[in-house]
């Protein structure tokens, strides 16, 4: 199943998934950046925010690219080139729009050197932290203190933006926070804990000193709007109406007035003021602008886009209202103000607006902005460095008794931590050292056990290599236990057995003379836990005796008074126990559990000597098996062969004069040369046929006539042995191919006899084929060709006008009787398939019919009602004319009817009778079958004679009586 991009294969690393969604995240944020500036682009009416977009568009998928790389398992490529293209295009991107470096150069000095540290190499990755902390700091630098002639962001979008990415991304790079050496983790969390703790602060002394900056110089429009409200000459401001009123005096004189009061305040820019009618529409009235060469707009000019907060209030205004925001265009940032105008009689004229330039409140908010951020950039570097001088402090003890540790586990025992605190991290260090003293101990005794042992395995594989090697069970053994006690060292060493019944242990070899003592005596133990080699084999697990004078279960043998430990170990052959391996020494723990690995390998080495050993007894008693009975098969086969009827009983030849001649004279086997002669047996599978004698020259008499004589012999015993089976075969071929060809002659008889009264030959007149019946008259002047199957003649073909020098009309004639007596053959057999399938299936009727004969009978509790169903449904069932039962009464020596079954429809249909026959009626069928107790069957009854009709039966020319005695 292949995998989406968002999921990665299960064996990407995890610096690759931290690189793969650092990639994926960062490059989402500036791909949804780009749908935000291109949004604030047609309001803004600024060029910086389109290039914006577009520097963000490329970047994302650049971002794309370096995630498509981590997928691929390039994590370092990958984060390089993400940390690279922040780098660069950061200080740059910070110089379109006013207040973006803060956000961008913050967030990139927390994501960059976390990225670095956590996906890079040590090395290549300090050097990623630090280009990217510089490039970070570098971004912060130009939007504090650039010419903050680009455009102002409108809101805290980005802002949430970065913040949220950050967030997410530090999240994802924390899930490793605990693999992160010591070191790491103080100075992450000195920083984070310095970074939360100084912007928290930074941020809540900023929000106080904007909040009341801007609320002073609200409060400071609202008196200046409601000076210049005041001025306001209400009756000459409603004289101006239309455009021609812009040459009155009354415009001149109310816009020299407003210009005057806008050179008394440099902050102030703009004065103007509006007509609202009874639909709220707004129009121009008077308008004045601070620039040079400002042209005012034209009195009675509609006021397409008022701020919601003047649309709202322009029917109601009773006071003066202040914007709750600064307002940026490309001219510039300003807060603006509105208070209505009276006429003297009280009546609302109008609404003057005031604009003030807020460039000097975003100054002194971006300076206090800008004196907070270095104040935590500076608490941030102090906090680092003493994270760092204190995660040196605190880890230098650890790192290193954790690189003793290390040498430690290398194998280097000698190695000790030298910490000279007395901390916890001192006694630890002691702890250590103490450990490692006694680990260097113990794996000394533990080294030299392990020589031991090894040396005790190696002469175990020797021992086990040695009797291998020998196939008598016997010498096996004896060899075995002697090369154990004199390889071990052991005092005495013997091999017990366990007997085809399982109920005995038998000696097989002992070393010494005492185990020649034991075996003439022919030693054996009972195989129960009485004793170390019975409980052994029951137990099937070794039994070791360190030291016989401790031990209660030990009883001493009278011959080996010198055992002071012993060692029992079955001899086990998957779970079947074929004997014990007892072995015993002179020296108290010398035969120990740490020897006992050694010889329970050399008893399983030798288990299996063993079984081979009895294996090969039993390969090579079965093969001389097999040669036993091929040499009688070749016997019986030579003498079927040599039957003196098909071949002579002997036979031979001679080779001499360039001639072959017959070596039998008279039925016997003429005298063997003597003098210079070689004579060679000639043998199949051993069994001896005969001889090859060849006579030769003295100077010919060697080894090497003699050897190529034997080849010579071997060779012609398996060419005449081939030659006699492939007679053999040739002879029972014939023999099968007359049974075949007589069972179909017998076949064609049966065909000829059941056709009996029928037509079996047709005759064709050129026009239709009918029945050739015997007494029509032969044809004349034809050629009769035999119809044959299986080459046994079953009828013949006439064809009259075939001339016989007419090859080709023979030929063809030839094949159409061959053909036609095969289909012939085929026909005949189809029948008798099918007769036999007509009797299969009668046969398996009658069968039916007796089971539902038997099924219905035993279910009758009653012995008359059972009887009475037995004759009726076998009436039924066969189709019989009548069917009855008689019972014999021991008695009066007769046999009574008990029940009758009829024809359906009969009229004695229902009625038994009472007929009586007596067991010595030579003339009843009944009796006959009762006194003989056997089946008697009849195939026509007035046949017979001598028979009588039977008391209460009608005539029937056919009955089968069967004895139930």
């Amino acid at each position: 199943m292949k995998n989406s991009f968002f999921q990665l294969p299960e064996s990407t690393s995890q610096q690759a998934r931290s690189a793969f969604l650092t990639a994926v995240l960062i490059a989402a944020a500036h791909f949804v950046a780009v749908f935000y500036y291109l949004f604030l682009a047609p309001t803004a009416t600024t060029w910086q925010f389109y290039v914006l977009a577009g520097v963000s568009f490329v970047l994302g998928l650049w971002f794309v690219f370096g995630a498509v790389l981590s997928w691929r398992g390039q994590a370092s490529l990958s984060i390089v080139l993400v940390l690279a293209a922040l780098a660069l295009s950061y200080p740059l991107i910070a110089t379109l729009a006013t207040g973006l470096g803060v956000v961008l150069g913050s967030a990139l000095m927390v994501v960059g050197p976390m990225s670095a540290f956590q996906i890079l190499p040590r090395r290549s990755g300090w050097v990623a932290a630090v280009l990217t902390a510089v490039s970070g700091l570098a971004t912060l630098l130009v939007d504090m203190f650039g010419s903050g002639a680009g455009p102002s962001l409108p809101n805290a979008f980005v802002h949430f933006l970065a913040t949220s990415t950050v967030v997410v991304i530090v999240i994802v790079l924390f899930r490793q926070f605990r693999d992160y050496s010591l070191r790491t983790k103080l100075i992450t969390f000195f920083t984070f804990a310095t970074l939360i703790g100084v912007g928290i602060v930074g941020i809540g002394s900023y929000i106080s000193y904007r909040n009341q900056v801007r609320e002073d110089i609200r409060e400071r429009l609202i008196h200046v709007v409601s000076i210049i409200a005041l001025n306001q000459d209400g009756d000459l401001h409603a004289t101006i109406q239309t455009v021609e009123d812009q040459q009155s005096d009354a415009y001149k004189k109310m816009q020299a007035a407003n210009a005057a009061i806008l050179a008394t305040d440099p902050d102030l820019t703009y004065i103007f003021s509006v007509r609202v009618d009874e639909q709220g529409k707004l129009t121009f009235v008077l308008d004045n602008g601070l620039e040079e060469g400002y042209v005012p707009l034209i009195p009675g000019v509609v006021y397409d886009d008022p701020s919601a907060l003047l649309a709202e209030n322009a029917l109601t205004l009773d006071r003066p209202i202040v914007e709750e925001d600064f307002y940026t265009d490309e001219y510039g940032t300003f807060l603006s103000a509105y208070a209505p105008i009276y006429r003297k009689d009280g009546t609302r004229e109008g609404i003057v607006g005031v604009d003030i330039n807020a460039t000097t409140v975003i100054a002194m908010e971006r300076a206090a902005r800008n004196q907070i951020i270095l104040f935590t950039m500076a608490a941030l570097l102090l906090t680092a460095a003493v994270g760092f001088y204190l995660g040196n402090l605190f880890t230098k003890p650890i790192t290193q008794l954790s690189a003793v540790a290390q040498k430690v586990a290398e194998g280097d025992l000698s190695a000790r931590a030298n910490i000279g605190t007395a901390d916890e991290v001192g006694a630890l260090a002691h702890t250590f050292n103490a450990m490692t003293s006694r680990l260097q101990a113990t794996l000394g005794n533990l080294e030299a056990r392990v020589a031991e042992r090894t040396r005790n395995l190696e002469l175990a594989a020797e021992v086990g290599r040695t009797v291998s090697q020998v196939r008598a069970l016997d010498v096996m053994l004896k060899d075995a236990a002697e090369l154990i006690r004199k390889q071990f060292d052991l005092y005495y060493v013997q091999v017990y057995l366990a007997d085809p019944s399982q109920t005995n242990l038998v000696l097989q070899s002992g070393t010494g003379s005492v185990g020649e003592q034991l075996i003439s005596r022919r030693h054996r133990l009972p195989l129960n836990t009485g004793s170390i080699n019975g409980r052994a084999a029951v137990e099937k697990h070794s039994v070791v005796i360190s030291d016989t004078a401790a031990s209660a279960t030990f009883k001493p043998n009278p011959l080996l008074l010198n055992t002071r430990s012993e060692m029992a170990v079955p001899l086990l052959i998957g779970d079947q126990v074929v004997g014990v391996l007892d072995m015993q020494s002179e020296h108290a723990g010398s035969l120990s559990q740490d020897v006992l690995p050694a010889f329970e390998a050399l008893a399983g080495q030798l288990a299996i000597a063993i079984q081979n050993a009895n294996l090969l007894a039993e390969t090579e008693q079965a093969r001389a098996e097999v040669e036993s009975q091929a040499r009688r098969l070749v016997r019986k086969g030579w003498q079927e062969y040599q039957d003196a009827i098909h071949q002579p009983e002997r036979s031979g030849f001679v080779f001499e004069g360039g001639k072959i001649v017959p070596y039998v004279e008279a039925g016997e086997l003429q005298p063997l040369p003597e003098g210079n002669a070689i004579s060679a047996p000639i043998s199949v599978t051993g069994e001896p046929l005969g001889s090859l004698v060849v006579e030769v020259n003295e100077r010919d008499l060697n080894a090497q006539t003699a050897e190529l004589v034997n080849i010579v012999a071997r060779q012609v015993a398996q060419q005449i042995e081939n030659l006699r089976l492939l007679e053999s075969a040739e002879r029972y071929r014939l023999e099968a191919e007359g049974a075949v060809r007589r069972l179909t002659l017998e076949g064609w008889q049966r065909y000829v006899e059941n056709r009996a009264g029928e037509s079996l030959g047709y005759l064709y007149d050129l026009n239709e084929v009918r029945p050739a019946w015997e007494r029509q008259p032969a044809i004349r002047e034809s050629v009769t060709l035999p119809l044959k199957a299986r080459d046994e003649t079953v009828g013949k073909l006439a064809v009259q006008g075939l001339e016989a020098d007419d090859k080709d009309a023979l030929e063809l004639a030839n094949a159409v009787a061959e053909r036609l007596g095969a289909h012939i053959e085929n026909l005949r057999l189809l029948e008798d398939t099918k007769r036999g399938q007509i009797e299969l299936d009668e046969r398996a009727r009658q069968l039916a019919a007796v089971a539902e004969i038997s099924t219905a009978s035993s279910r009758e509790l009653d012995v008359q009602k059972m009887l009475e169903t037995v004759v009726r449904l076998t009436q039924r069932k066969f189709g019989l004319y009548h069917a009855h039962v008689f019972l014999f009464n021991e008695t009066t020596g007769e046999l009574k009817i008990a029940a009758c079954g009829w024809k359906e429809g009969d009229e004695h249909e229902g009625t038994h009778g009472t007929a009586v026959i007596p067991l010595d009626r030579e003339q009843s069928l009944v009796a006959r079958a009762a006194r003989t107790r056997q089946t008697v069957v009849v195939n026509d009854v007035r046949d017979g004679p001598g028979l009588v009709a039977e008391p209460g039966c009608s005539p029937i020319h056919k009955r089968k009586w069967q004895s139930r005695w």
